[in-house]
Order: structure tokens, then sequence, then C-alpha cells
């Protein structure tokens, strides 16, 4: 690797493991971004299980093989899918490419998404045994993979996703978050204002949560849990770039087993919210996806009682929570406002689209 000016030790001790020609980097999203010899690059800092990477790689080039842009993860010249940094964090190395996030504000931007996305549904699933490497494999297959420094080199499997224990725990949480807002006595303008707002997002959570558990969905996951399908797991606009080459999703480290709506969901609540829950534009990107992956009615179903759940305000007093500042930006208050003036909106497409 040649020496290029302003780039730090860290870096440079991380990409000297692989066999790449460094030019340039600079910062992107949560990540370094490096033009090389051998194309564009990107690094990422990796914090889920170690022996999942094996799995990710065998997905991702399947992907690839599929005809989709993939940034398949890149090996270092000793056969490892990750590197430890002087810091101790674990990184990973994948290739890149070039191009525009995708606007949740423009229509066809969000219709071109949600038709890859059902694209790679129909191949989105646990990759076969016989395609899944070593975590750590040397150069010649020959020899007995192992890794540095007695990192595991086990296999990962998939374990289905629990949606009523995922909502059974934001529940809990925002009666955490309520109690604390009730017991504290010095409440700054935003705590009451959130205080005087809570009980209607708290009874709009227990409701989608009795909801949930009356639904009678297991029969559903279990099915998908046979056929082994799996989900992006952050399919979010930001993780969607539009280039020369054809729309490019990245960034499956989230990947995990639910169902494949899931996604979808992710994706359609933030584009509606900020389209004020306009019914044609939700139109669009249903009858897009359900174009190219028919969604079925157990599917729909779960939509709706996912739409139901109040996430943006789980997220929001999360923030608030969790973030221990003394002082609240003011934009947490602007976006409930901005829940609280859509409310009519939602409620008349989640009737439009249950009743359907």
């Amino acid at each position: 690797m040649v020496e290029v000016a302003g780039v730090n030790d860290r870096i440079v001790n991380i990409l000297e493991q692989y066999d790449v020609t460094l030019l340039k980097t600079w910062k992107g999203r949560s990540a370094l971004l490096c033009d090389t010899e051998q194309g564009l690059k990107i690094i990422r800092e990796y914090t889920g299980p170690l022996e999942k990477l094996c799995v990710l790689e065998a997905l991702l080039q399947n992907l690839r093989e599929a005809g989709f842009l993939s940034d398949c993860i890149l090996r270092t010249k000793e056969g490892a899918l990750f590197v430890r940094g002087r810091d101790g964090n674990v990184y990973i190395v994948k290739d890149y490419y070039e191009g525009r996030e995708c606007s949740v504000g423009d229509a066809s931007d969000c219709v071109r998404a949600v038709r890859q996305l059902a694209q790679l549904h129909l191949h989105l699933s646990v990759p076969p045994k016989e395609s899944i490497r070593p975590l750590v494999q040397k150069p010649s297959d020959q020899e007995e993979a192992c890794a540095p420094d007695g990192e595991e080199t086990g296999s990962y499997r998939f374990r289905m996703f629990d949606p009523v224990r995922e909502y059974e725990r934001y529940n809990r949480e925002l009666k955490r978050i309520w109690k604390h807002l009730r017991n504290k006595s010095d409440k700054t303008d935003f705590e009451v204002f959130l205080l005087h707002h809570y009980p209607f997002f708290m009874e709009q959570a227990e409701e989608a949560l009795t909801l949930f558990r009356s639904a009678d969905v297991d029969a559903f996951y279990r099915q998908e849990e046979q056929k082994g399908v799996l989900c992006h797991g952050d399919f979010q606009y930001h993780n969607i770039l539009f280039t020369d080459g054809g729309a490019f999703v990245m960034n499956f480290e989230k990947c995990m087993m639910d169902v494949r709506i899931r996604d979808f969901y992710l994706f359609f609540r933030k584009v509606m919210e900020k389209n004020n829950w306009n019914i044609y534009t939700g139109r669009q990107l249903l009858e897009a996806y359900d174009a190219v992956r028919p969604i079925s009615d157990a599917e729909k179903k779960l939509l709706g009682l996912k739409l139901c759940y109040p996430e943006r305000f789980r997220k929001v007093v999360s923030y608030y929570y969790n973030s221990g500042k003394a002082w609240i930006p003011a934009k947490n208050r602007e976006k409930i406002d901005r829940l609280l003036g859509q409310e009519d909106a939602r409620k008349s497409f989640l009737k439009n689209l249950l009743e359907a």
C-alpha cells in the first residue's frame, strides 16, 4: 500500500492488512470511504457476532451472482473477514459503489427502492452450508483454518424474530420513562409537554400490543422460519444508493430471520411520515412492491399491526431518556408536534389499508 497524505495511522493499520493500494479517503455516514486501485471500498466498525460474518459473506456473494450490486466483504491477506484495530474494535472492509441516496420526498425514488427490495426478497434466504467459508481461511484452502488471538470460528444460526416480545420490551421501556417523568420534580418545558401527551401515545402502544397478541401470527412466522427467509434488517433510505449500474442496497450487517414485510414496513413508515400519510403515495409503494413480489394477506395484516404502534414516539422518548442530556433539542418537540398533527391522516390511512 502506498502512503497517502492525511490518512491517520489507524486507517493505515487496517488497510495494510488487505491487498489494496490506497489512493485517497473521505468520511461517509458512520464509515470511511476509500478510493483504491482495486475500486471503491468502505471501512466500517462491526459490532455483531463474529461468526455471523461467515454467513454474510456467503449471502452477499449469492446476491452478486444473482445480478445485484453487493457490498461484499473483503478478506485480508491472511484470509480473515475482519481486522481488530489498535483501539480493540472490529472492522470490516467492503466493496462500495458511488451513487446518490434515495430521497424519501421523491415518490419515484421510493417506488424504485421498494421494487428493488421486492427483488432482493426473492433471493434473501439462509445460504446453504456448503457456501459458508470459515471466519479465517488461509490462502491455501487445504490448510486448517484458525482464528487469530483465539477468535471463535463457530457457525452462526439465525433464530426467528419474536414480534410480541419486541413490543413487550418497548412498552416496558415506555412505562419506565413515563414513571421517570411523573416522579421528576424539576421538569423542563419539553418534559411538561411530553408528560401531557404521553397517555395518548401510551394507549396506542398498549392497544397495538394487545392486537399483536390476539392476531395469531405464530403459524405464519413458523412457516417463514421453515423457508429460511431473511430480511435486510435496516432497509432505510441511507442504505439505498442509485448508481449508474443500478440500485445498490448496502449494510446487511443487521440481516435477520424475520418476515420480509419488516423491511417494507421500516421504509414505508418513514416515507409515509414524510408525506403526511398520503393515501396515493402509500398505494403507489404497496402496488410497486406487490407487482414484483405479491404481498400475502398475512403480510398485509402484519403491516397494519406494525403501523398501529407509535414507533416514532417511542424513538423520540427513548432518545430523550437514554441520552442523559440536560438540554433537549427543540427538534424533539417538533417531531412529537408533527406526529400529533398527522394523527388524523394516519388513522384514515390505516382504516383504508386494513379494510381494503
